[in-house]
């Protein structure tokens, strides 16, 4: 008896352990996954090993099919597979088409698909906890969200956008009912938390993420901290409304018609005049508004891209007469950030009339950026400014009502509940007035969560806060034929602004689509004073009065987000435009490629030939004289007193007369550095400007550069550059050619009055000293450390920032300047060039894979070939299996009877 209870008491203290241990692995520590579920061989991350989609057949030289079932299809949808994952559908009706899409999608990108929808409407916190509670505030207080909800009342009452997302919703949801734990994406059981099902409003959320990302002109802060402290004459100098040199998509030749002329604009001119008293850039009516405090900056935020100051898309169209085949040819090239899953999605549509091939935006239904049997289109930011901040005066500390042309008005507060994981709701108040949302409304400290650039008590302005249909203008794109329904279709196109290029077998256009507000020359640049002179957009430009061009006579059209047009056009769009060098570049490209074909269009996108560097190096190099010196001092200008001290040095050397070790050893370090200088100047000197990853002179370049304008504005900016912006580098580059002698290049920091030389001879010690510090004892000209490649490694992260997950390392030719526009983690997030004509030939490649699932050998399977510079052949089937030795497998979706 004792015996059987001892073993019973035994029995139940293994129970009592095992179920211990069971609830100490299947519970969440942190962010950790629960561990016994993470590493289950039934449901954890094991089950992941395989790629989402069928491969084998392609590695055995066969392709296989698959027949699925699905609740809610009405038709049955050939979806088949090309042997890079390439999903191409084929569908009776449109609801059928968009069903599969969304089902396709899915399969490939769930997590994806809902991480960044909730981004979109602030709801992080709930899956990932507490630390994203301020990034939910920002993303909701700033109206995503409720913007997000108000389009989709606008996109369902359009009976082409209701059925794209209402099919699309469901068969993103169809492949949900269709998982088991097991089959659950990765990052969910990273994560731990379940999907949801999907609906329109997630997908009109991701649109919200990038009107965000795209949307221009948010330093106005920064730029209103430069006037406050350096006054207007500082400002309106250096920090002008126009670039110098700019060469505009929309020059006035090209443009047809009368001009937009209205009493509310006034002309503005940029150019740079020479003086000791510096250069003078001139804006005309471009003075910045009086009163006006600083605000806002870039919200920094996972999973969310922000707009990039030295980055930037292109896409251009070469008429026909210009190609060596006689058809026109179009290339689409947008630069954002690079990540892993990518933003892209590879896809086919056809259905009846429909037949497009392209990149959607994975989560929506529809192409973006694609082709069609007689048509190609593609985008590049407007860069307008879209976003503005405007003061208000508030009655009492309740914030109840603002005043508003000398009346007060009630603000309307809305209520809201944010989930947080493994805390209580938390409870925020939104303020709204009637010209938008108020983000930072309490006391100072909340501030810190949005950033010093969000300015208190400030209403936003932002055209995404006004429904819009932007879905509705792609998914319309898809069957335009004619230059006119391709104007047609892009009505819809509001938030951000774009420049659309189009294409067909006979012409090629290029126009500027958005809801521009009507401002006066420099309007919305900094806060406004509401209460004293209002500025609440009243107005918007007529579709009809965009910039627009068809045929030109010079035989192509190009934007690389410069200005838009020239300095006499009376229309303000906005001052945020990229620096001139790289349009530039690309307009002589095109102006030089007399027969074009597939392969020259994609050779421009490849080009990584640096105009900046082209016409800075030399001005720099002249101001280092024979036998340059290299400075002992590098902490402030050249003086007398460090040259003289050097050619002490340097007659030491030459005498071979020490008196000590230590003066043998400053001797030996001095001649080091001069011949280390000497070597430098003339790998600089042979360099042919171009940022190929096996050069050396591009890092060096890049290195003296970036020092060379710090030091020409950081005494004027006190020191810091986060706080005030530096002007632009094409202001700095016009100084530099124009006026040695300018104002800007006196460091008011020390007695002499130093000029663009002694910045030049500073700034390349500080260069040498930087590149040193990567590499101990240069070895130029072939020091591999110092070659492009290694000193400007490109990484491409996943969403959550997953370092093994991610790819790092990379070598890529291009620099920000460059037509290729590539940075460490931004860059041609899409490449394509189509020509068009009897059948269509494309080439195309994104940074990524078709599977967002990194246990697939699609994952990443693209980077190796896009950082190369390669493209693949892009097929545009008419029926399934019209190539059948592209085909990999085949996927039967069918109706359930």
């Amino acid at each position: 008896m004792n015996k059987s209870v001892r073993l019973l008491a035994v029995a139940l203290l293994h129970l009592a352990l095992l179920w211990g241990w069971v609830a100490l692995l299947d519970g969440k520590r942190g962010p950790l996954p629960p561990v016994g579920r993470f590493v289950s061989p039934f449901e954890g991350f094991w089950r992941n090993g395989e790629p989402l989609s069928d491969t084998a057949a392609s590695r055995h030289g066969s392709h296989r099919g698959e027949e699925v079932v699905l609740e809610g299809l009405t038709a049955t949808v050939v979806a088949e597979y090309d042997h890079r994952g390439v999903p191409h559908l084929f569908a009776p009706d449109l609801h059928a088409l968009f069903f599969a899409q969304g089902y396709v999608t899915a399969r490939d990108r769930l997590w994806q698909m809902d991480i960044q929808s909730r981004a979109g409407l602030g709801r992080l916190a709930e899956v990932m906890g507490p630390g994203l509670l301020g990034f939910d505030r920002e993303r909701r207080r700033f109206g995503l969200p409720a913007s997000a909800r108000a389009a989709l009342e606008v996109a369902l009452r359009d009976s082409l956008t209701r059925v794209a997302l209402e099919g699309y919703s469901a068969g993103v949801n169809a492949w949900i009912t269709s998982l088991k734990r097991s089959g659950y994406p990765l990052e969910f059981k990273l994560l731990d938390y379940a999907p949801e099902p999907w609906t329109p409003l997630k997908s009109l959320a991701l649109v919200k993420n990038m009107q965000w990302t795209l949307s221009r002109d948010r330093e106005d802060v920064g730029l209103a901290r430069v006037l406050d402290s350096l006054g207007a004459g500082f400002f309106s100098r250096y920090y002008p409304l126009r670039h110098p040199g700019t060469e505009p998509v929309f020059p006035r030749d090209i443009l047809p018609g009368p001009r937009h002329d209205s009493a509310e604009h006034g002309s503005q001119t940029a150019g740079v005049g020479g003086g000791r008293r510096g250069a003078t850039i001139n804006q005309g009516r471009a003075r910045a508004p009086k009163g006006a405090e600083p605000s806002v900056a870039d919200l920094p935020g996972p999973l969310a891209s922000r707009p990039d100051p030295g980055s930037g898309s292109n896409n251009f169209a070469i008429a026909r007469a210009r190609t060596r085949e006689g058809a026109p040819l179009l290339a689409n090239d947008p630069h954002l950030d690079l990540t892993l899953p990518s933003l892209w999605y590879e896809i086919q549509l056809k259905s009846g009339d429909l037949n497009a091939y392209g990149v959607s935006i994975v989560g929506l239904p529809g192409i973006v950026s694609g082709f069609s049997a007689s048509t190609a289109w593609g985008f590049t930011n407007g860069m307008n400014d879209v976003f503005d901040w405007l003061e208000l005066r508030f009655r009492g500390d309740s914030l109840d009502h603002y005043l508003w042309r000398g009346r007060w008005h009630p603000v309307r507060r809305v209520i809201d509940t944010i989930a947080v994981r493994g805390r209580d709701p938390v409870i925020d108040t939104q303020l709204w007035t009637h010209v938008g949302p108020v983000p930072v409304h309490g006391a100072r400290p909340e501030a810190v969560t949005f950033g010093e650039a969000v300015p208190p008590l400030h209403a936003l302005q932002w055209t995404a806060l006004h429904p819009s249909n932007e879905l509705g203008a792609f998914l319309r794109l898809l069957t335009a034929r004619s230059v006119p329904g391709f104007r047609r279709a892009l009505r819809g196109l509001e938030t951000p602004a774009q420049n659309a290029v189009f294409a067909n077998r006979t012409d090629i256009a290029l126009g500027h689509f958005g809801r521009v507000p009507l401002k006066r020359m420099g309007q919305g640049r900094l806060p406004a004073r509401g209460t004293v002179s209002p500025t609440e957009w009243r107005a918007y430009l007529p579709a009809s009065e965009l910039p627009f061009a068809v045929n030109p006579a010079r035989g192509w059209l190009a934007s690389a987000n410069q200005e838009l047009t020239d300095a006499e056009d009376p229309r303000y769009f906005g001052s945020g435009f990229y620096p001139p060098e790289r349009a530039q570049r690309l307009h002589r490209l095109l102006v030089s490629d007399g027969e074009a074909t597939l392969s020259s269009a994609w050779e421009i996108m490849r080009d990584d030939y640096s105009r900046l560097a082209a016409r800075a190096l030399p001005l720099l190099l002249r101001h280092l004289p024979p036998g340059y010196k290299l400075p002992d001092v590098v902490d402030s200008a050249h003086t007398d007193d460090s040259l003289a001290r050097q050619d002490e040095l340097e007659s030491e050397i030459e005498a071979d007369t020490f008196a000590s070790p230590e003066a043998q050893a400053e001797a030996a370090a001095a001649r080091l550095a001069l011949e280390e200088s000497r070597r430098a100047v003339a790998v600089l000197q042979a360099w042919d400007y171009r940022y190929a990853t096996a050069a050396v002179a591009p890092a060096l370049f890049d290195a003296w550069w970036s020092a060379f304008c710090a030091r020409v504005w950081i005494d004027e900016l006190r020191g810091d550059t986060v706080k005030y912006p530096l002007p632009p580098r094409s202001v700095t580059l016009a100084l530099l050619a124009q006026d040695s002698l300018s104002a800007a290049f006196d460091d008011v920091r020390t007695a002499a009055r130093e000029s663009a030389g002694d910045i030049a001879r500073a700034a390349f010690a500080v260069a040498l000293d930087s590149v040193r510090a990567r590499r101990a004892g240069l070895r130029l000209p072939a020091d591999s450390a110092l070659t492009w490649g290694r000193a400007r490694p490109v990484s491409i992260p996943h969403l959550l920032r997953l370092g093994p997950l991610g790819m790092q390392g990379l070598e890529v030719n291009g620099c920000r300047e460059c037509v290729n526009a590539q940075k460490t983690s931004h860059g041609p997030s899409w490449r394509m060039a189509v020509q068009t004509g009897r059948r269509p030939e494309a080439w195309g490649i994104y940074p990524g894979g078709q599977s967002g699932n990194p246990g697939s050998p699609r994952y990443a399977a693209f980077v190796k070939d896009w950082a190369e510079g390669r493209g693949y052949r892009l097929l545009l089937l008419k029926w399934p299996l019209e190539i059948p030795d592209s085909t990999s497998f085949i996927l039967a979706l069918k109706a359930k009877r």
